[in-house]
């Protein structure tokens, strides 16, 4: 499970006097996230992962699904990607509250979709093909 939002990746960097070097380089992963209570998933959010629990938490309490921190007795983790949220005995989910999050958008289009397998199934995965860029190509760009 990432803990982290940052990934670490070696970058080429081309040098004043036309040499290449190789040096590493922190980059700012964003991955989906699906939020769930119980076993209904509520929303599909972009986020940098790492501290899943109180964003799942704070999502519910923003958006007025539960009152206060009182009304989450349990928050998991299913996988990297899904946060499950369990209410306390005697809170109720208010299903008219959370109709709304499946028609949610944003310029990349994954926000507020029900799941991450609604957002695979209409496009297929990418075969890699193992495609090669020539280093001189690639900086000359």
């Amino acid at each position: 499970m990432k803990e982290s939002g940052v990934d670490s990746q070696k970058i080429i960097r081309r040098k004043h006097d036309g040499q290449l070097e190789y040096l590493p380089d922190d980059l700012t992963v964003e991955e989906p996230m699906e939020i769930c209570v119980g076993r209904k998933v509520l929303a599909t959010t972009m986020r940098t992962p790492g501290h899943d629990e109180e964003l799942a938490a704070g999502f519910l309490i923003s958006e007025a699904v539960v009152r206060d921190r009182s009304a989450i007795a349990k928050i998991s983790r299913d996988g990297d990607n899904r946060v499950i949220v369990g209410l306390a005995g005697d809170v109720k989910l208010k299903l008219n509250s959370v109709q709304r999050f499946g028609t949610i958008s944003s310029s990349c289009g994954l926000c507020g979709k029900t799941s991450i397998d609604e957002i695979r199934q209409n496009f297929p995965a990418i075969e890699s093909g193992n495609v090669r860029i020539d280093i001189e190509t690639l900086l000359s760009l």
